[in-house]
């Protein structure tokens, strides 16, 4: 039984919140990513953001490394070409941000 006054909706928590009462999408993160040569730049992550990288995502070489935003540029190194899968985890509400990419051969 829902008591007077109360709505049930169904939403997906990754996506929305409730904000002031009402259902609202969850902003997201104005991060912006840069390739340099053999190395991925993220500028704009949010301070407090768990930054994952994934080497070779869904083989049996994948590796993973993690690091917590300081709000400077994020940069990362790629020793090998590859593919490599960066999640951004920033604080609450924004939301997840998830990057696939193939780094070249120098």
């Amino acid at each position: 039984m829902v008591p007077d006054g109360v709505d049930i909706v169904e939403c997906d928590a990754s996506t929305h919140y409730v904000a002031d009462g009402a259902l609202a999408e969850r902003p997201a993160a104005q991060i912006e990513i840069e390739a340099i040569g053999g190395a991925i730049r993220l500028s704009g992550v949010p301070e407090g953001s768990i930054v994952t990288v994934i080497l070779e995502p869904g083989t049996a070489l994948a590796s993973m490394h993690q690091t917590a935003a300081d709000g400077s540029p994020v940069e990362i190194e790629a020793d090998e070409p590859g593919s490599m899968r960066i999640i951004v985890r920033p604080p609450w509400p924004l939301q997840e941000a998830v990057y696939d990419v193939e780094i070249e051969p120098r």
